[in-house]
């Protein structure tokens, strides 16, 4: 696969979400948006959590996006350690790990990872 030329980050997310859906894995992703005091993203608890968290039959994995020459802020670097990462599953990503994404997609939640208690 060719990597896609991508002019934003949104472009970048959107077209992950796109391939993650249609190979069935669940998308959270939290897009800021423009209030009067400029760009906020409504949550609560620590600053800099993960653009992208998706799953798939017992596979987490914590994704943050960024263009080339944008790096991870501090609050984010935080989240991606106290998620265990770097990793394969906690990282950062940028346009040129495309292909290792769309990879990763196609390739784990593809099994059941646990096992659930049965129901007796």
């Amino acid at each position: 696969m060719t990597m896609p030329l991508f002019a934003s980050e949104r472009e970048f997310g959107d077209s992950l979400a796109e391939v993650a859906k249609a190979l069935g894995w669940h998308v959270a992703h939290f897009r800021p948006a423009r209030t009067e005091a400029g760009w906020r993203t409504a949550m609560q608890g620590d600053p800099g959590f993960i653009d992208f968290v998706l799953a798939k039959r017992g596979v987490v994995l914590c994704w943050e996006l960024k263009m080339p020459g944008n790096k991870p802020t501090p609050a984010q670097l935080a989240w991606i350690a106290a998620l265990g990462g770097p990793s394969d599953t906690v990282r950062v990503l940028y346009p040129a790990d495309y292909d290792w994404a769309v990879e990763r997609l196609q390739t784990l939640g593809e099994e059941v990872t646990y096992a659930r208690p049965r129901a007796d």
